[in-house]
């Protein structure tokens, strides 16, 4: 449901806050050092995954390969896609994997945008691209041998050092700094705010809105109007108002509520009003065993038959099949949209 609300959306007459994402799409190819942890790697993509979601569209693509083992030859395709190397080392590399991978980088032959190391990357990567590289975030486990590999690079103080060509983290929580500030490079700043808030990269005080209202306020281009509505739509899930009091109380008329939300989300108050509540007992299904008749009621729905009228309406199914469905491990494309 939330991907019909962005593709039905039109930003026409909304107040211009968001960037304009480009179409070119960033592909970014995880090499992971002999050691290195997989799960980095997966924390790294769940970001991009999600920042998919955030833009309503594939903006970010990735792969995994082995090094330096791999013998894959990565490179830009054009304006269509353009390549990021991001290379995952450990934070106690012997002498050994430090030699091939730094063997691996002098006979790559690729054309990456962007090169990104952690861990024991770093070193390799120094020895290979010093000329390139001024500044590193580099674990203190590796600062010994990078004086040695190259005196003349500086030791940042930061966690991670961003750049258009050539970037460093010093570990692993760093590492996903690093990809956030990857990504918010590639898709703005505005985007900050749900990116940080979702995997709690800063702290959050107060409950800042469901999934569906954060879509809703990035792809009006943050319409003060849309904003405030679904804030008070949100707090008046449980015993639903009418829309015209809504407008009552954000000093508007309906007529001019109804233009707005067409305008700028493409869908009536209403129907985005429905759908929130629809994503509350979507919600409910997936993480609690409150009874079906207690998620309708404390959704607004006052029975089953409501609750389960607007389920095959927008989700195509009934709840109790969706909560079958996702407790078996069995979600299909249609669920994750309410």
């Amino acid at each position: 449901m939330i991907e019909q609300l962005m593709s039905n959306m039109s930003n026409e007459s909304c107040t211009p806050v968001l960037p304009a994402i480009g179409p070119t799409q960033e592909h970014l190819v995880f090499l992971q050092a002999p050691g290195a942890a997989t799960y980095l790697a997966e924390a790294c993509i769940d970001i991009l995954r999600y920042s998919n979601e955030l833009v309503g569209q594939e903006k970010f693509s990735w792969t995994i390969a082995s090094a330096p083992e791999t013998s894959d030859r990565f490179d830009d395709t054009g304006d269509q896609t353009r390549l990021s190397l991001v290379l995952l080392g450990n934070l106690n590399g012997p002498a050994t994997a430090f030699r091939q991978q730094r063997n691996w980088l002098k006979s790559f032959h690729g054309n990456p945008r962007r090169m990104l190391a952690t861990g024991s990357w770093v070193l390799p990567l120094i020895a290979a691209e010093k000329n390139r590289i001024d500044r590193v975030a580099l674990h203190p486990n590796f600062w010994d041998v990078a004086a040695e590999i190259s005196p003349s690079v500086k030791l940042s103080e930061n966690s991670f050092e961003f750049g258009q060509g050539i970037s460093t983290a010093a570990g692993f929580v760093s590492t996903l700094l690093l990809i956030r500030r990857l990504v918010i490079d590639v898709i703005g700043e505005a985007f900050a705010p749900p990116l940080d808030s979702y995997f709690g990269f800063k702290d959050q005080p107060k409950h800042d809105g469901s999934v569906l209202t954060k879509k809703a306020i990035l792809h009006a281009r943050g319409n003060p109007l849309i904003a405030r509505a679904m804030k008070r739509m949100e707090e008046n899930i449980e015993f639903p108002l009418p829309i015209s009091k809504f407008a009552d109380e954000l000093g508007v008329s309906p007529r001019n509520l109804q233009r707005t939300f067409k305008k700028c989300l493409g869908d009536s108050p209403s129907t985005i009003y429905i759908r929130l509540r629809l994503e509350r007992a979507y919600l409910l299904l997936r993480t609690t065993d409150m009874p079906l008749r207690e998620i309708a009621f404390a959704c607004g729905f006052g029975d089953t038959s409501g609750l389960s009228k607007w389920f095959r309406r927008e989700v195509g199914r009934p709840p109790g099949q969706v909560r079958n469905s996702e407790r078996w491990g069995e979600v299909d494309a249609t669920t994750p949209s309410v």
